[in-house]
């Protein structure tokens, strides 16, 4: 990420693919509610006769809820939520955390600029053999030095030459980011990987010569 305060993160993506997870395809979102809902009276419980705050660090983790509620979601509306959190006007993504942030007196959402491009490159691959082959096809410490460019020890002038240099080589290559694609460049990408996986079954179903 660009540096806050003098401080860059190093994020990584995890994708859990239905097709190899069991566990994923028979998820119930329903029971997992129900659970939460538990949790949250358990909590409400121990902080109402006072013996949550007897507890240990340990001991509160195990009864704090940690979520409201999981729920399934299509591409587009996944990536709405994240792109509204940009908004001007606070634009919220249910009615609970309308209440909330009214109850809270908070204005805006955190921006999850870096969860939408996430998902917007999950949905340029047509399929999950497409995902597997350009997941395979990389070095992943050559990826880690390719995006790490802030260093311990750093001072803020070199932290800011760094990112002026970046910013003048992309303009002198006419370069952008993937994260910064139009939704045209995204579709020429999930064609060319679709085009790909097309390539890939045609070669995998041709006959073979016997010696």
């Amino acid at each position: 990420t660009r540096a806050v305060r003098n401080v860059s993160n190093i994020m990584y993506n995890f994708v859990a693919a239905a097709e190899e997870n069991p566990w994923l395809q028979k998820l119930d979102t329903t029971v997992v509610n129900s659970k939460l809902e538990r949790r949250r009276a358990t909590h409400a419980a121990a902080v109402e006769d006072g013996s949550f705050w007897k507890m240990d660090v340990a001991e509160r983790e195990q009864v704090s809820p940690e979520i409201r509620q999981v729920q399934w979601l299509d591409m587009r509306s996944a990536v709405l939520n994240a792109f509204t959190s940009m908004n001007r006007t606070f634009t919220p993504v249910n009615a609970f955390q309308a209440e909330e942030f009214s109850r809270l007196r908070i204005h805006h959402r955190d921006p999850m600029f870096i969860t939408m491009v996430a998902l917007l490159e999950l949905h340029s691959f047509p399929s999950l053999r497409s995902l597997i082959r350009h997941s395979a096809s990389l070095d992943p410490q050559a990826e880690l030095l390719r995006v790490q460019w802030l260093w311990e020890g750093m001072s803020p002038e070199e932290v800011m030459a760094i990112m002026r240099a970046a910013d003048q080589e992309k303009k002198g290559k006419n370069h952008r980011d993937s994260m910064f694609w139009t939704a045209e460049e995204r579709e020429a990408v999930h064609a060319r990987r679709q085009q790909e996986d097309e390539d890939e079954a045609r070669v995998r179903h041709l006959p073979h010569s016997r010696h």
